[in-house]
């Protein structure tokens, strides 16, 4: 009787280990399924771009809480020119984006600050905002391979105003947020457009792009927002995933894409992962036949002396 409940705890424990490469390759490819590259592409997109997102805010943020503080100190407010020089040199020095900063007054004239491209400062969209009391953000200027915005904001003294405060801040600085996502995959990047299409932040494949390469920014926002899962072409003509942000300031865009070759790539690995699999499960499962085989053959012949 003992041998017969051996000989049947043999079998059904040979049984379990001969499927069990199966159930793992069922569990992985299920999983898989339910989560393809493409998904966990696009999750990866969005969620470095969602970090870029909240830097650029970071940086804008930076650069208003600086003019808020300078507009409200008293050597400012009031003109105080012997004050000026070291309360504006500290803040340029404290953060290298600011090339300029001008004071103004009401009449639009220089009270501190060098006018080295001799602007007319009267005649100037921005100020004319900022003394009408409101904060100005300019679209962003190309200038060789540099892109600078103009910022101005209104100074108050006794709830009048009474000048402005005029910085032109190089952009190129938020090319260091761009570059995080090329730890993704050396097929990924992200930049950042104007309203036209124009790279206002370098391009990780073509140099020079900056204010001279143009995507056709409505096609790609298009493409995206049909199914982020389908890839398009993009600027050079080759096939991406990509997500895109519109950005608070002037109609900018964040664009981050990867390429469709590489996602493709990781696909043939997670498939040749389960081929493997496969071969492993019909070699275990051929050997613990042949083991099953023998094991019942001694079992009969243990039965047959008997």
């Amino acid at each position: 009787m003992s041998k017969k409940v051996t000989k049947y705890t043999n079998i059904i424990l040979l049984l379990l280990i001969s499927i069990l490469p199966t159930i793992i390759i069922c569990i992985w490819f299920f999983h898989v399924d339910k989560e393809t590259t493409v998904d966990l592409t696009v999750t990866s997109l969005y969620t470095v771009g969602k970090e870029q997102e909240k830097e650029i805010e970071l940086w804008f943020d930076k650069i208003i809480y600086d003019m808020n503080f300078l507009k409200e100190i008293d050597c400012v407010k009031n003109f105080e020119q012997e004050k000026l020089d070291s309360i504006i040199e500290y803040t340029k020095l404290n953060r290298d984006i600011y090339k300029e900063i001008i004071i103004l007054d009401k009449e639009a004239n220089i009270v501190y600050g060098y006018n080295y491209n001799n602007q007319n400062f009267k005649d100037k969209k921005g100020v004319k905002e900022a003394l009408a009391g409101n904060i100005h953000v300019s679209d962003v200027m190309f200038i060789s391979n540099d892109t600078f915005i103009e910022a101005v904001f209104p100074i108050y003294n006794n709830n009048l105003v009474v000048g402005v405060i005029y910085s032109k801040i190089n952009a190129s600085s938020l090319n260091e947020i761009m570059e995080f996502s090329r730890l993704m995959d050396e097929s990924t990047e992200s930049y950042i457009v104007d309203e036209e299409g124009r790279f206002i932040t370098n391009s990780r494949f073509i140099p020079d792009a900056v204010g001279k390469k143009e995507i056709d920014i409505k096609n790609i926002k298009l493409n995206i927002d049909y199914s982020n899962k389908v890839p398009y072409i993009d600027y050079r003509g080759v096939l991406v995933y990509g997500i895109y942000f519109d950005l608070p300031y002037n109609n900018w865009t964040l664009i981050i894409e990867e390429g469709a070759d590489s996602v493709n790539k990781n696909n043939s690995k997670i498939i040749r992962m389960g081929e493997m699999l496969s071969a492993l499960e019909v070699i275990l499962v051929g050997i613990f036949q042949m083991v099953l085989r023998n094991k019942s053959k001694i079992i009969k012949n243990e039965d047959s002396e008997d």
